[in-house]
């Protein structure tokens, strides 16, 4: 799961230089203290004993043999960040490119919530299409069928 979490000043410069510090990312600090949080302040629950009494089926696979085919985990790759020109420009990093498969001349969309925005590829909608369309519908587009359809 991935998540944006706003950190004051003081406390993202305490958390850069920690991470330094310690050859680490500031992900995985931040995973480690929340882990830490939820033990000390969750209540404790007992399993059940027919959870750690559970066996397998003979014909179960090993889940060993299912690791290989896992994907690695990108949560250290959660923000990238770019620096806005004098013009009010930023260039896409690559990696966001890639994911939204944007390629020279495609159109983006930013759809803002709050204070934060998410970008998004746009497909353009086709004219020609749309048009010869609205003509073979030329039966529904009369005053009459917009007040009968009004509060629809």
């Amino acid at each position: 799961m991935n998540f944006s979490v706003y950190l004051p000043q003081k406390l993202a410069s305490q958390l850069s230089h920690i991470a330094d510090q310690q050859h680490t990312s500031k992900n995985a600090i931040i995973r480690e203290a929340l882990e830490e949080w939820i033990v000390h302040h969750r209540t404790k629950r007992s399993w059940s004993k027919n959870f750690f009494d559970f066996q397998a089926g003979e014909d179960a696979p090993d889940f060993a043999s299912y690791r290989s085919g896992l994907k690695s985990s990108k949560e250290d790759n959660v923000m990238k960040a770019s620096r806005i020109t004098q013009k009010s420009q930023a260039t896409i990093p690559s990696e966001i490119r890639k994911v939204l498969d944007l390629h020279e001349g495609d159109l983006v969309g930013f759809e803002v919530n709050d204070k934060d925005v998410v970008i998004r590829k746009v497909i353009p909608l086709d004219l020609e299409f749309t048009k010869a369309l609205e003509e073979t519908v030329s039966e529904w587009a009369s005053t009459e069928d917009d007040k009968l359809y009004a509060d629809l």
